[in-house]
């Protein structure tokens, strides 16, 4: 018995998407596959679970797309599946299990136009409104029982880290741990500049803690090179060069398990803080357009910090009201505030 599972686009997801294999692993002691974006594909390597990974299609061209997941459909037929479970919304990806005639075949539907556009294609829809309140968790793992069956509990995702690994790591990018606490940093916005916090409040908090005897890393993919560099420039200006900016230096794997070393994360809701949730460090989550309620921080210690704006959350990339990104109004103080919350080291180098 084997289950295909077509992940998501977002890394942040995919993270989340670990929980659901670990619970179909649970149940069913199957071979477990993942069809994910290319960009994604070196995290499997500390998803446990996961057998193979293959790379789902990218065109711009509707047809070329379309010819794509037709050959990929075909080249699943004897591949042995007996359930296809689709987390992508576009309905040329639900083709792909009814072409490769997997007999199962489920996609959970968020409204009742997707319920309506994947009905030819799906035999096992799991409908559920927008509008219900509810963890995106749970809702991944229900999608490891029966319909209307109650989510498992405790299921969190979790990432592995390599000792070897990440001493060679240290080690080539020079780069100390075990002395200072360390304070990871993560700016990424995944493509939502609604979530945008000014470089100028990251600097100040990380004035702050380096004051307080702190190390700090900043850590995210190449898409915010220009804020970590910014960030790097104001503080040299207050001549402050103690920074280590590995922004776009590291892989996902990298990334792991340099996350894994980290006393305290800061992050926007962006893949990387999920990471290092799901390494269970201590996290202080800053939510402008998002919800923490549907996506929280899932690890042991924790502090959601949000400017708790009546239209919040709105989950517009783009601030559609005059506020233009509502994260501007988070003063540092209250992020500050919400680390000192955190359980601290047991000895800081004041």
């Amino acid at each position: 018995m084997k289950i295909l599972i077509i992940g998501p686009d977002k890394l942040s997801e995919l993270v989340l998407v670990e929980a659901l294999v670990s619970q179909l692993y649970k149940r069913h002691h199957c071979d477990i596959d993942l069809l994910i974006p290319e960009s994604l594909q070196p995290l499997v390597a500390r998803l446990p679970k996961v057998c193979r990974v293959f790379t789902l299609p990218r065109s711009e061209n509707q047809l070329a797309l379309a010819q794509a997941c037709f050959k990929l459909g075909l080249s699943f037929r004897h591949q042995g599946y007996y359930q296809a479970i689709n987390l992508q919304p576009q309905f040329l990806f639900s083709c792909i299990p009814f072409i490769a005639r997997i007999p199962r075949r489920t996609t959970p539907c968020s409204d009742k136009r997707h319920f309506l556009l994947h009905n030819s294609f799906s035999n096992d829809r799991r409908y559920s409104s927008p509008s219900a309140h509810g963890r995106q968790l749970d809702r991944l793992v229900s999608l490891a029982s029966e319909p209307a069956s109650p989510p498992p509990e405790n299921a969190l995702p979790q990432l592995i880290s390599h000792d070897a690994e990440r001493q060679a790591l240290l080690e080539k990018k020079h780069l100390e741990a075990g002395g200072l606490p360390l304070l990871i940093v993560c700016p990424g916005l995944d493509a939502s500049v609604s979530k945008y916090w000014p470089e100028e409040h990251y600097a100040e908090l990380i004035k702050e803690r380096m004051k307080a005897g702190w190390q700090v890393w900043l850590m995210g993919d190449e898409s915010c090179i220009p804020i970590a560099a910014e960030i790097e420039r104001r503080l040299k200006a207050l001549k402050i060069d103690r920074l280590r900016n590995l922004v776009g230096e590291l892989s996902l794997v990298e990334s792991v398990d340099l996350l894994s070393l980290a006393d305290a994360v800061l992050g926007l809701d962006n893949g990387y803080m999920h990471m290092a949730c799901a390494l269970n460090r201590p996290v202080v989550a800053l939510y402008g357009p998002t919800s923490p309620r549907y996506r929280p921080p899932l690890t042991e210690h924790f502090q959601v910090v949000t400017q708790g704006f009546g239209c919040a959350p709105c989950g517009e990339d783009v601030c559609p009201r005059t506020l233009e990104v509502c994260l501007n109004y988070l003063r540092p103080a209250l992020v500050l505030k919400a680390l000192e919350k955190l359980p601290q080291p047991i000895e800081i180098g004041y």
